[in-house]
């Protein structure tokens, strides 16, 4: 896993509203105590607004949230508009995919 995907996955964890230790940081996403150590030092000297204290464990900030970074189409909009209409309404979705061995199928989905 590259290490942007860990920083990142590091501040899910710290979302929470409790202190999370950095044992607990390190087993979760399978690294070294001094790495998380290093991390929680990287993400603050960013901006992140970490508190950490020896012996006690790490938290993020209340009320910090990463914006999300990415791009879609207008057509794909335009499909997520008409889905976020249908589980509000409680309606059924029918989709049409091709599977991953290429054959066309489709599913009605219940929200």
């Amino acid at each position: 896993m590259r290490r942007a995907d860990r920083l990142f996955q590091l501040i899910q964890q710290l979302h929470h509203d409790r202190v999370v230790t950095a044992r607990d940081l390190a087993a979760t996403l399978e690294v070294s105590e001094r790495t998380i150590y290093r991390y929680g030092q990287d993400l603050s000297l960013s901006g992140v607004p970490i508190s950490g204290e020896a012996g006690i464990g790490y938290r993020l900030m209340h009320g910090f949230h990463i914006v999300p970074d990415f791009s879609i189409s207008a057509e794909v909009a335009d499909h997520l508009t008409s889905l976020r209409r249908a589980i509000q309404k409680l309606k059924i979705v029918n989709f049409d995919y091709i599977r991953q061995d290429g054959q066309h199928s489709s599913r009605s989905v219940h929200p």
